[in-house]
């Protein structure tokens, strides 16, 4: 009977008889002789007889494309084990899991925004127009104290008054300052500042215009947001009042007429009351700035009111004469 199957002599694979080359290793398959028996073995002895040792056959493997399957499979099953080891041993903390390396935070500076104010009554509405327009006619009379302790002054205290008379019609305004004991009378004409020395001086151009004496628009108010309702109030002979809010964060030169770039300290608070009538016409106002110390003192403390009157019924004062010389 032929061999069924043949064996490889270099990588001992099994493959069918026939084949010229061994299909795993592709070794030219070449016959190999069966070995003589030993002397006195078994074969040699019951060659020929019913005791002869049967021939064996092969195991019967899979061919070529199933044996790579095979090995397919084992790598799978040898990969999902050990998967399914390293991942118990993860969980189980014997083997440590590095620290996920954390991203910088971006911080972005946001500046703090007061909250925006309610709804506010038509009438405070009416008020912010009327102080807005360039043409408000009135009467207004400022008064302004201040107080410079020595820290914020190189080691001198110092205090002052400035009190402001002004007639605004028609865009002009026309009136008098004093600052401590010495008076000064103004017009302001088509843009043009004039000024003279009281009781006698000589009137005069000048060619820049203080900044308290641009009242429009009054209490530097540009927006809605600055001020917002307080409530109805007598004080004053007022009906209502108006209050600041965290918005309102004027120039303080412009509503006081006190120029602090000389002192080493600029106040950082300030807040204004307004109070109208029923019609919303301004009444009187008070508005304050200040400094304070660690030890809680003021280092600059300002206060400046405002009253009105003649609203509606002030006229323009005109250049003054004689026309000035520029």
């Amino acid at each position: 009977m032929e061999e069924r199957y043949v064996r490889c002599r270099r990588c001992h694979g099994v493959f069918e008889a026939g084949v010229a080359n061994c299909p795993r290793c592709g070794t030219e398959y070449v016959a190999m002789e069966d070995p003589l028996p030993e002397e006195g073995s078994f074969e040699e002895k019951y060659k020929g007889t019913e005791f002869s040792r049967p021939v064996e056959a092969p195991a019967v493997l899979p061919g070529q494309q199933g044996s790579r399957y095979g090995l397919l499979l084992l790598a799978g099953a040898v990969l999902t084990v050990g998967a399914l080891i390293v991942g118990m041993l993860f969980m189980s903390g014997v083997i440590g899991v590095p620290s996920p390396t954390e991203e910088p935070q971006i911080v972005y500076p946001i500046t703090p925004k007061p909250s925006p104010s309610p709804t506010m009554p038509p009438i405070v509405y009416d008020t912010l127009r009327m102080i807005s327009d360039p043409e408000f006619n009135g009467h207004i009379s400022i008064h302004t104290t201040v107080s410079v302790a020595a820290a914020a002054n190189n080691g001198k205290a110092v205090a002052h008054t400035v009190s402001v008379e002004a007639d605004m019609a028609e865009r002009e305004t026309a009136g008098t300052v004093q600052i401590d004991n010495s008076q000064a009378e103004f017009r302001l004409v088509n843009g043009v500042y004039y000024s003279r020395a009281m009781p006698n001086g000589t009137w005069a151009a000048r060619t820049s215009i203080p900044p308290f004496l641009l009242l429009s628009p009054l209490f530097a108010i540009t927006d809605m947001k600055q001020i917002a309702y307080g409530g109805p109030t007598a004080q004053h002979n007022a009906a209502h009042k108006i209050v600041s809010t965290g918005w309102y964060q004027p120039d303080p030169l412009k509503i006081t007429g006190i120029d602090m770039s000389t002192y080493t300290v600029k106040v950082d608070h300030w807040q204004l009351a307004l109070y109208l009538d029923n019609d919303g016409n301004p009444l009187y106002a008070e508005f304050r700035c200040w400094k304070d110390a660690s030890d809680g003192t003021k280092l600059i403390d300002i206060t400046t009111t405002y009253e009105f009157s003649n609203v509606g019924q002030v006229t323009p004062g005109g250049t003054p004469g004689p026309t000035p010389t520029k």
